[in-house]
């Protein structure tokens, strides 16, 4: 019979005993009737190859497995990787399942109605996270903005919270002023500042961007460290006062 393979991922809170997991998972799983493999890939990961048949929706597959291992580990991540038609693509799904739990960082909401992430939930601040270890990342952060987080620290003002307050507001001064509780005559002194010590123009759509890029990236490098699943954590960008 033809079948589809999605494998699965389930990254583990630290201190777990992962073996035990791993037995209860698969014990669970097949009193549910899932044709699943499990096994441990690392000693805060589980791994679960899932096989079902065509006609089976396979999100549908997912949030079984995915509520099955929560059941016995709250506090667990899941992430998915998409259908692959034959078992030689299987590793496919798998290494798009490790990219998806790459970009999930902790205590991130789940999706509206599941318990796990896919690929479709990966935006541009998960993007920037997955990435956060990059060299190029953490280098353009602090030259887009490196003086702006130095004048705040120095001189105890919250000029980065302006700037990213008139970029959420699209570019509108006069919303971002009023989001802000601040008059517009405040946040127009504020933004000037901030385009002299930046030598920008933010009138620029292009220069919007890339500073609105560069904050999700600090963002991103300030994100609580993440335990990796061979173990040890990731912990870049200091946040102010460190």
């Amino acid at each position: 019979e033809h079948a589809r393979f999605v494998a699965v991922l389930a990254d583990l809170p630290s201190g777990r005993d992962s073996g035990a997991i791993e037995t209860r998972l698969s014990e669970e799983l097949t009193a549910t009737g899932a044709r699943a493999l499990v096994g441990l890939l690392s000693p805060a990961r589980l791994g679960v190859l899932l096989a079902l048949r065509p006609s089976r929706p396979w999100r549908e597959a997912v949030e079984q497995v995915s509520r099955t291992a929560l059941d016995a580990v709250p506090g667990a991540t899941v992430s998915a990787g998409a259908p692959a038609e034959d078992l030689a693509d299987a590793a496919r799904s798998f290494r798009e399942a490790a990219r998806v739990a790459e970009a999930t960082e902790p205590g991130r909401p789940l999706p509206a109605g599941r318990s796990f992430h896919e690929r479709s939930d990966i935006g541009l601040r998960r993007l920037l996270y997955a990435l956060r270890d990059d060299l190029r990342v953490q280098e353009y952060a602090e030259r887009r903005l490196g003086p702006l987080l130095d004048h705040d620290a120095r001189h105890g003002t919250d000029l980065v919270a302006t700037l990213r307050g008139y970029l959420e507001a699209a570019g509108n001064k006069t919303v971002a002023a009023r989001s802000a509780g601040l008059s517009r005559e405040t946040v127009y002194q504020r933004l000037r500042t901030i385009e002299r010590l930046l030598g920008g123009d933010l009138e620029s759509g292009e220069q919007r961007t890339e500073l609105h890029v560069a904050l999700h990236a600090v963002d991103a490098l300030r994100a609580p460290p993440k335990t990796r699943p061979g173990g040890g954590t990731d912990e870049f960008f200091p946040g102010p006062g460190s």
